[in-house]
């Protein structure tokens, strides 16, 4: 699988603000209002997406819940014990189950 990599517009940030560590500056770009990073994407030619995601935790299982306008609602399903995971696209009524390998992931 291909990784793309996304530039950070640095513009949102002032040039005078220092971080001491990376989570000040986590919680500073947490505090820019939506608005606001949405006029940066527009300006740099960024598509806008919104999505839905819910994510549910049981101890070792979990599961995420997705919704978009184009893929609409997705669930991916963890079950820890079994190592099965499992993949519902409910727009195409179509599901995948797949063992989980922890070597693919990254």
């Amino acid at each position: 699988m291909p990784i793309h990599k996304i530039e950070v517009n640095y513009e949102l940030i002032p040039e005078d603000i220092e971080f001491e560590v990376p989570e000040d500056e986590i919680n500073f770009i947490l505090k820019i209002p939506e608005s606001r990073l949405k006029e940066a994407a527009l300006a740099a030619g960024r598509e806008i997406r919104e999505e839905k995601v819910t994510t549910y935790i049981d101890g070792e299982n979990f599961a995420v819940e997705t919704e978009s306008e184009g893929m609409g609602k997705v669930t991916m399903i963890s079950g820890s014990k079994t190592g099965v995971m499992y993949y519902i696209m409910w727009v195409r009524r179509e599901d995948r189950q797949g063992a989980v390998d922890e070597s693919s992931i990254r």
